[in-house]
């Protein structure tokens, strides 16, 4: 799902968990922000940039944008009945 259509629906159709200043909660919705930002100012796709700058100095080889719903050997979770977004896309990240 593209980030724009993201943001929108979050904004539109989410109301906040709590009051401004009352709380915490981490999102990934600045980030999303930021890549819009960094596509609309370059031109170029984020994850072109990010591997251009970041991933191929770093010699990083397994990294990789997650822009498919469903990935190989992943789990995958999903949300609540109702809910538009069903598949929830789920970190690489290990604990």
């Amino acid at each position: 799902m593209e980030a724009r259509r993201i943001n929108s629906y979050l904004f539109v159709h989410q109301k906040p968990h709590f009051e401004a200043g009352k709380d915490w909660d981490y999102s990934d919705t600045n980030y999303i922000v930021l890549g819009m930002i960094i596509e609309k100012v370059t031109g170029k796709k984020y994850y072109d940039l990010a591997k251009k700058r970041i991933l191929k100095p770093l010699k990083f080889k397994r990294t990789f944008p997650q822009d498919r719903r469903i990935l190989k050997g992943l789990i995958q979770g999903y949300a609540g009945e109702g809910n538009e977004f069903t598949g929830q896309r789920q970190g690489f990240g290990k604990r």
